[in-house]
Order: C-alpha cells, then sequence, then structure tokens
C-alpha cells in the first residue's frame, strides 16, 4: 500500500506536466499565488479583528462611538448603540446574490454630526428598520459600498458602519474559511511548482566522437 501511495504521488506531477504546458502552469501557479496572499492576508485580520472585538457586547453612546472613529489603528468592535439615530433611507443601496439580500442605509444622530451606514440583512422596509435593535459589529466603510456608490456625507465625525445582527464570530468563521481556502491554495502551488519538467543534461561531445586511444 505504501508502495502504491509512493508511485502515485510521484505520477502526480508527470500527470500535469502531460495536461498543462508550461506558459499555462505558470499562469496557475500565479493565481495560486495571489489567491494564497489575498485569502491569508483576510483571514489575519478577521482573526486579529475577533481578537479585539472581544467577547462580549458593549453598549456605546454617540460620543463613545465618536471616541472610537478617533482612534488610529481602528478596532472593530462588537456594540449596541444606546442612543438613538435617524434614519435617511433616501440614501441607501440593497445588493442581491445568490438569494441573499442585504441594505445599508444612511443614519445620523440627532446633531446630525456623526454619520453611520447600517447594514441589514435581507429586504426590509424602511419603518421596520427603526424597530430593529441597534446591535452588531461597529466597523469600517466597507470598499465594496463605496464602490457601489453608497452616498458618504461629509461631516465633522467619520463616518463608520454597523453590521446590524453580525457578531465576533461571523469574523471567526470567515476567518476558518479563508485559512482552508490558502490552504488549498498552498497544496496547488506546491503541486503546480513540483510538475516542473526537468531539463535534461545536454551532452557537449558528439555521438561521432572517439574518447580513448
Amino acid at each position: 500500500m505504501t508502495q502504491q501511495a509512493n508511485r502515485l504521488q510521484s505520477n502526480v506531477p508527470k500527470v500535469i506536466e502531460l495536461f498543462l504546458g508550461p506558459a499555462r502552469r505558470m499562469q496557475l501557479m500565479a493565481a495560486a499565488a495571489v489567491c494564497l496572499l489575498a485569502t491569508g492576508w483576510t483571514a489575519f485580520n478577521d482573526l486579529r479583528s475577533y481578537r479585539m472585538a472581544r467577547s462580549q457586547r458593549i453598549d456605546m453612546s454617540i460620543e463613545d462611538v465618536r471616541q472610537v472613529g478617533a482612534v488610529t489603528p481602528f478596532a472593530e468592535r462588537w456594540v449596541r448603540l444606546v442612543d438613538p439615530v435617524n434614519f435617511d433611507c433616501s440614501h441607501g443601496l440593497q445588493w442581491s446574490e445568490n438569494g441573499d439580500v442585504t441594505e445599508i442605509v444612511l443614519a445620523f444622530d440627532d446633531s446630525k454630526e456623526q454619520p453611520f451606514w447600517l447594514e441589514y440583512t435581507g429586504a426590509i422596509t424602511c419603518e421596520t428598520l427603526k424597530n430593529i435593535p441597534l446591535e452588531g459589529m461597529l466597523v469600517q466603510p466597507e470598499k465594496f459600498w463605496v464602490n457601489k456608490g453608497m452616498f458618504a456625507p461629509s461631516s465633522r465625525y467619520p463616518l463608520l458602519e454597523l453590521q446590524v445582527g453580525r457578531s465576533p464570530a461571523d469574523l471567526r468563521k470567515r476567518a476558518e474559511a479563508m485559512g482552508f481556502v490558502s490552504l488549498v491554495s498552498v497544496f496547488f502551488f506546491i503541486l503546480l511548482y513540483l510538475s516542473r519538467q526537468k531539463k535534461k543534461p545536454v551532452s557537449l561531445l558528439s555521438p561521432y566522437t572517439k574518447i580513448g586511444p
């Protein structure tokens, strides 16, 4: 059984080399390397945020949020806003992918100096939003929504995003998923690397060269 496994392991690079040319193999190696860097960095950031978010949800006032937003580097937190906010549902976006709907709306504190993006899972009306507790992960505005054209107002205090209904457990799950993808990328990179075609040594002697007396 061991001999068969070793034989199979040694033949895998040959099979890959048979179906993939050198150029195609290099492209796949580059793709695996990029995937490894992207997923590894995401997993690292999620684990760091998971540890900094604490295991207990904390209550925050608007003033607390302002202090948190001014700290560099920013640390994600699992919070519950204890002060009310005013929804501006005229500025909002909805994104649907694979049947899952995500909505984001703009909100302000009473002074209209502290803006928020409030992200919700599912299609929810503006009136319903007002009855949902403001509990979730307090994060910096995600580039995804910026790229989708979500309105970002100019204000005295930095814009923050509250992912309503989420907790540090979501960060841990995503970190585990990204870690698994990173391991798969490493496996394929090594497999493709081992499948390199080794060049045979070139003899400097002519086949007709006579050696010796």
